[in-house]
């Protein structure tokens, strides 16, 4: 065989396979998955905080329903959180926001894009005010 079928036979079509593996993979670590209220004001603002602290990072990020979210930002009356209260848990790229009520799932929101600009995703620390 000559040295152009070679290539043209067995290392092009690897080379094209690889830069898709590569490509597929990168969009999957660039990307975030959040399901959130948006259509409460406070959940609103506070959202495009956190997108742009992830734009800042070269995350994208997709809203989501709740089962497929990487980030879940919600409102409910969980036992020991007072108005304007919030609830931050979880880790490795797992984590819950829920303020007590919609200004606690703003402020939740915002103490997440705080922790996310200053230390990261993998420094995210569980917090509750």
């Amino acid at each position: 065989m000559k040295p152009k079928t070679i290539f043209k036979k067995t290392i092009f079509p690897g080379l094209i396979i690889l830069i898709l593996l590569v490509s597929a993979c990168s969009k999957t670590q660039n990307t975030i998955s959040i399901f959130a209220e948006v259509d409460v004001p406070q959940i609103q603002f506070a959202m495009e905080e956190l997108e742009s602290v992830f734009a800042e990072k070269g995350i994208t990020v997709e809203l989501v329903d709740s089962k497929k979210a990487d980030i879940t930002i919600s409102i409910s009356a969980v036992e020991g959180l007072k108005t304007e209260g919030f609830q931050l848990s979880g880790k490795k790229g797992k984590f819950q926001v829920t303020g007590y009520d919609a200004a606690g799932a703003m402020y939740g929101t915002l103490e997440l894009a705080e922790q996310v600009k200053i230390n990261g995703l993998d420094g995210v620390e569980e917090t509750i005010r």
